[in-house]
C-alpha cells in the first residue's frame, strides 16, 4: 500500500472507544488523559485508519492538531505545510491550524468552476494560517485558520465531533458563530426560529427537480415535492449549478451533500435557501462519502 506525505486534520479517533476528537476537545482533556490516548488515535477515513499523531501548541503560533501518513487516496490528505512572513520578516514554517476562528475563503472563480475529483479543491492551498493579534488578551497571539469552503464542508459532513465544535466560522457578511450553530441541518431549516436566518444550510438531497413552467431547479429533502425546506435554483443559474456540481442532471444530485449559504425564507411552499451564488454553495456526490455518522 502505497502511503501520501505526513499530512494535518482537525479530527482523529481514539480508536479503544472509537471516539472521535477535535483537536481543541482532544487538549481539553488534560496531560495525563492526552498521555494515555495519544498512541492510539487513527485516521478518521474508515479506508484510512492509519496511525495518527497529537501535535500540541507551539509557542511560534501553531494551534493544535492531529498528522497523520495516510493512505494513497484518503481524502484527508492535504498540503502538509505552508510558509509565511513572520512577524519579523522571516520565513516561518506553519502547519493548517485547528485556531479558535476559521475564516472562509470563498471561491472568486467559483461560477464556472467544475469539480474534478474528490476535494480536489483541498489539495493545494485550502488552508493558510495566519497570526491574528487580539489587544484584549495583551496583545498575545491567537491563531485563526483560513480555509476554502469545500474542504471544510468535508469536515462538516464527515464528522459529528466537529460539527459540534465551538470554533467561530468567519465569513463576511455572515455572522460569526460557533461551527455547531452556523450549519444547519436541512432537516431544521423549516422552524420558525429560522426565518430569515442568514446560516450556513445543509444536507443529503432527497430529491431533485426542474418546473416546468418556471424553469426552477428545487431540492428537497423527504418525500417528493413535499419538503419543509427547499433549496431553490432559479432558472438564469440552474446551467451553472448542475456544472458546479458535477452533474449532468438533476437526478445526479440525489444522495449527494449540498451546502448552501444565505438567508433562509418562507414562501406559500414552505421554508427554502435560495442560491444566490455558486462561490457560496459545495456539494459532495454520494459517492464520495459512502458512511456518514
Amino acid at each position: 500500500m502505497r502511503y501520501e506525505l505526513e499530512c494535518l486534520m482537525q479530527t482523529a479517533i481514539y480508536g479503544p472507544e472509537d471516539t472521535e476528537y477535535t483537536a481543541e476537545d482532544f487538549l481539553a482533556l488534560g496531560a495525563s488523559a492526552i498521555a494515555q490516548r495519544r498512541r492510539s488515535l487513527i485516521c478518521p477515513n474508515d479506508v484510512c485508519r492509519v496511525r495518527a499523531s497529537f501535535v500540541s501548541p507551539s509557542s511560534d503560533g501553531r494551534a493544535a492538531h492531529f498528522s497523520a501518513k495516510h493512505k494513497e487516496g484518503c481524502d484527508y490528505t492535504s498540503t502538509p505545510s505552508e510558509r509565511f512572513s513572520g512577524d519579523e520578516g522571516r520565513p516561518v514554517d506553519v502547519v493548517r491550524n485547528a485556531g479558535q476562528r476559521i475564516v472562509v475563503e470563498l471561491d472568486v472563480g467559483a461560477e464556472v468552476e467544475r469539480h474534478s475529483g474528490p476535494d480536489a479543491s483541498s489539495r493545494s492551498g485550502d488552508a493558510t494560517p495566519r497570526y491574528v493579534v487580539d489587544p484584549a488578551e495583551g496583545g498575545r497571539r491567537n491563531t485563526a485558520s483560513h480555509r476554502k469552503l469545500m474542504p471544510l464542508f468535508r469536515d462538516v459532513v464527515r464528522s459529528a465531533s466537529y460539527r459540534a465544535s465551538n470554533q467561530i466560522v468567519v465569513i463576511p457578511g455572515y455572522p460569526e458563530l460557533p461551527v455547531r450553530r452556523f450549519f444547519v441541518p436541512f432537516g431544521r431549516g423549516a422552524d420558525n426560529r429560522y426565518d430569515d436566518a442568514v446560516r450556513g444550510w445543509w444536507g443529503e438531497i432527497d430529491w431533485a427537480a426542474v418546473g416546468s413552467k418556471t424553469g426552477q431547479l428545487w431540492i428537497g429533502i423527504g418525500r417528493h415535492y413535499a419538503s419543509d425546506f427547499r433549496v431553490l435554483v432559479t432558472q438564469d443559474k440552474v446551467e451553472s449549478f448542475l456544472a458546479r456540481c458535477g452533474a449532468r442532471d438533476p437526478e445526479d444530485l440525489r444522495s449527494g451533500h449540498l451546502l448552501v449559504l444565505g438567508t433562509r425564507k418562507r414562501s406559500a411552499v414552505g421554508a427554502y435557501v435560495r442560491v444566490d451564488s455558486m462561490s457560496e454553495t459545495a456539494f459532495r456526490p454520494a459517492a464520495w462519502d459512502p458512511a456518514i455518522e
